[in-house]
């Protein structure tokens, strides 16, 4: 099966209304199936933040303990576990945010639903609505 079939690109599309029963029935593909490269490039840029950033909490807590109160930092692979889920959890989070998705589109690293028509058309249709 090619993409096109699998997608449904290659048969005459009829109207759907954005928001009408049809399309809450029959959404398609998800930007994951169509585009799973992007969704796994985009995961693995947000893990690697999140341990890199999980590794300097880790560290500036294991400092804060050393200094407030003496002793070792007895659990530094438990906090940098949670802090790692905790900041790739944030980090995927704010990757979601439409304006910093934006951003991303211009470094290759968009969610590819700037890569369908109906994004298109709702971009040209918002565009010559605010006159932008």
């Amino acid at each position: 099966m090619t993409e096109q079939e699998y997608l449904g690109n290659d048969k005459p599309k009829k109207h759907v209304v954005e928001g009408s029963d049809e399309l809450k029935r029959n959404p398609g593909p998800s930007t994951q199936e169509v585009h799973p490269w992007k969704a796994t490039l985009r995961t693995v840029v947000a893990t690697v933040i999140g341990l890199v950033t999980s590794g300097l909490l880790t560290l500036l807590a294991e400092i804060a303990v050393e200094a407030t109160t003496g002793t070792d930092f007895a659990s530094s692979t438990e906090a940098f576990l949670a802090f790692s889920v905790a900041t790739t959890g944030a980090v995927t989070r704010i990757m979601a945010n439409p304006l910093v998705n934006a951003w991303l589109i211009h470094i290759g690293l968009g969610t590819g639903v700037e890569l369908e028509a109906s994004y298109k058309q709702k971009q040209a249709r918002l565009a010559r609505d605010t006159g932008h």
